[in-house]
């Protein structure tokens, strides 16, 4: 993932970001004999983040397409979705979940945590866009990030109604040893 964001694990030691090339991705995933027919139609593209790399990610996905999958998950950033192209590719490769770090719906936590590519106000535009393709949002929700406030938290299932992400996977902020929070939190 190309992002510093303070509480992830990836941010202990920063390597470039690397991609496999799309030859060996579609070996590995066609590459299927002994599983039962049905497993050989379906695919979790494991990947911090996909769309890292938007052209990568689009000509993947478009070799992706030509397996005709009947769905696939990933994940990737928020910011991606910004790009109609990136979408249409989810859509034509049959991607049927994916996970967004979402992480908070506070802007001041997101800031904090150096969540630079979130953009609150985008969320509900962004999960109708993926929803209306037949895409469900499966969204990491942070809690206990240090600009959180009890009024933050009480209006937080109304703002989770309104933005209508499919799945919400909580977890609680916890400063990774070597991460740049934690440094943040000793100190």
């Amino acid at each position: 993932c190309p992002h510093h964001c303070t509480y992830c694990q990836l941010n202990i030691v920063r390597t470039t970001h690397r991609k496999r090339p799309i030859k060996d991705v579609i070996r590995d995933l066609t590459h299927t004999r002994g599983l039962p027919w049905y497993k050989k139609k379906m695919a979790m593209l494991l990947d911090n983040n996909l769309g890292g790399d938007i052209k990568y990610a689009k000509e993947l996905l478009g070799e992706i397409a030509k397996l005709k999958f009947w769905g696939i998950g990933t994940q990737y950033s928020i910011e991606c979705l910004r790009d109609d192209e990136f979408v249409d590719a989810l859509a034509a490769a049959n991607c049927r979940m994916s996970f967004l770090g979402m992480e908070s719906l506070n802007k001041e936590s997101l800031r904090d945590v150096q969540k630079k590519q979130n953009k609150t106000e985008e969320y509900k535009k962004y999960f109708d866009k993926l929803h209306s393709k037949g895409i469900l949002t499966f969204t990491g929700l942070m809690f206990a990030l240090d600009e959180d406030t009890k009024e933050y938290y009480e209006a937080l299932p109304e703002k989770l109604d309104e933005v209508g992400c499919s799945v919400i996977l909580p977890s609680i902020s916890i400063p990774l040893y070597g991460t740049p929070l934690y440094y943040k939190s000793k100190s």
